[in-house]
């Protein structure tokens, strides 16, 4: 779809890590508390919400 890159995989790479790390910054930092915490309900609902079902 992006067609020819002409060498700016480097680039998309790169802004592609930037938003990752935006969209779940506050997810991490509140998981982190969490387990600090001994929140385990925050820690199950997590686990619920990112693992897998197949």
């Amino acid at each position: 779809m992006l067609g020819d890159m002409n060498g700016n995989e480097k680039i998309i790479d790169d802004l592609t890590k930037v938003v990752v790390e935006r969209i779940f910054f506050d997810v991490i930092k509140n998981l982190k508390e969490a387990a600090e915490n001994d929140e385990k309900n925050v820690i199950e609902a997590a686990e619920t919400i990112f693992t897998r079902k197949t």
